[in-house]
């Protein structure tokens, strides 16, 4: 069997990282090797950008970005080419469509720029399916509220409707990868639906 190769998306307060685990520990509990990663972080490098990026460190777009890359690199070459190597599936939270989204979409860094450096950084390290959870800056704002420690949190309902509006850009020009979620519905629906698709595409 083949390694899968699977990322969550979404903004965060989605459930994104809720479904990742429910899904790892499924696939665990059914005998399916999977290994599970965050971006950014999950490495040295990674988690000391993470420090960076959740300090009140002024950051310019090219700068916020560039690290997103650094912690990339990072993981892409420590983490998931060798697991894609030794496990049926590999399940990362969040990945270059982040940085599409949010620095593309969100900031408006120009989008064939960004798709220069995953050109580089990213290479043929590409997933095999994206679930995309998707929800409203307002049910999300209710959900979990509005941490103004993080850069990307505080930004206002635009900012975060135009990253919205990115990830449907994406979702919809490879609707075969993508999956989009309605992340208001019920946890236990959604984690079934996205098991049993995982399930069609390991072919099981």
């Amino acid at each position: 069997m083949l390694s899968l190769f699977i990322v969550f998306e979404g903004l965060d307060g989605s459930g994104k990282t809720t479904q990742q685990q429910l899904l790892n520990d499924k696939l665990q509990s059914n005998k399916i090797s999977s290994i599970s990663f965050r971006e950014p972080g999950s490495t040295m490098i990674g988690d000391k950008i993470v420090e960076i990026l959740q300090s009140d460190q002024k950051l310019s777009p090219l700068s916020e970005l560039l690290l997103f890359y650094v912690s990339r690199s990072s993981i892409i070459e420590e983490k998931i080419k060798p697991s894609l190597e030794n496990y049926d599936v590999v399940i990362c939270d969040r990945y270059f469509y982040s940085s599409i989204a949010y620095q593309g979409y969100g900031r408006g860094m120009n989008i064939d720029f960004i798709n220069q450096i995953n050109h580089q950084v990213v290479k043929n390290i590409i997933p095999d399916l994206i679930f995309y959870m998707d929800i409203n800056w307002e049910e999300k704002k209710e959900r979990k509220g509005i941490n103004t420690n993080d850069r990307f949190e505080k930004e206002d309902r635009i900012f975060h409707n135009k990253v919205r509006s990115g990830y449907k850009c994406m979702a919809k020009k490879d609707s075969d990868k993508w999956k989009i979620i309605d992340a208001e519905e019920n946890v236990e629906n959604i984690s079934a639906f996205i098991y049993e698709t995982v399930k069609y595409n390991l072919n099981i």
